[in-house]
Order: C-alpha cells, then sequence, then structure tokens
C-alpha cells in the first residue's frame, strides 16, 4: 500500500504495517507506536461515530500539544468531517463563533441541548 497524497491516515497505517513498534511520539519520556497511535485513531473515530459526528460537520477540539491531539487531527478528517483547533490563549476567539460555525454546532457549545447531549 502507498500512502495516498492530502490522506494524512494512509501515511499512519503505512507506518504502522511497516514499522508497528517504532515511535511515532515521544511525549514526557513515553513514547506511543505507530501500531498504538493507529488504535487509538481507530478508536476516536468509533467513539465520534457513535456520538453522531458525520461527514461535514464541524468538531470543535481544544486542548494543549499532545498526543491525543495528534490522534484527533488524524481521526476527525479521515471521517469527513472539519476540525477546528481552539487554542486556549486564544479565548477571544468565542466572540466570533457566531459569524464561523454551523447554527447546530452553537446550540452544543452554549446550552448544550442537541440531540448528543440529551442522549448521555
Amino acid at each position: 500500500m502507498t500512502p495516498l497524497p492530502y490522506q494524512p491516515i494512509s501515511y499512519l497505517e503505512w507506518n504502522a504495517a511497516r514499522r508497528g513498534s517504532s515511535a511515532a511520539i515521544w511525549e514526557g519520556g513515553a513514547e506511543i507506536t505507530f501500531e498504538e497511535l493507529l488504535g487509538h485513531v481507530r478508536r476516536i473515530q468509533k467513539l465520534l461515530a457513535a456520538r453522531g459526528v458525520r461527514e461535514g460537520d464541524v468538531v470543535g477540539v481544544r486542548l494543549p500539544n499532545v498526543w491525543q491531539y495528534v490522534a484527533l487531527e488524524l481521526a476527525i478528517p479521515d471521517l469527513g468531517a472539519v476540525i477546528v483547533p481552539f487554542l486556549a490563549f486564544l479565548a477571544a476567539i468565542v466572540l466570533l463563533l457566531p459569524a464561523l460555525l454551523p447554527a447546530h454546532w452553537l446550540c452544543h457549545i452554549r446550552s448544550r441541548c442537541c440531540r448528543l447531549c440529551r442522549e448521555r
């Protein structure tokens, strides 16, 4: 399998197949292998799909620079959704949300009243 251009998940799959036990990420003295990272990405995708994330959806993420963010950066676009990173030090972006995001997503941010929240 050759990695496909503009599909980062294909590079992860390629590396997991060829050197799965090699380190993909080093964080705080620990390492995550390509196989482990691919496993995390697949679990995140299943969780997001179970929560109703579909192609064309917008998923906001606010995390520091940790390996979980890398997994989300790979998982979300592979589902066909769009990832919108929120940087912790740019809290003022909240003022721009009404102009940038669909109303349903804002409903979830403001009052947690969307269908996904009611099903929890």
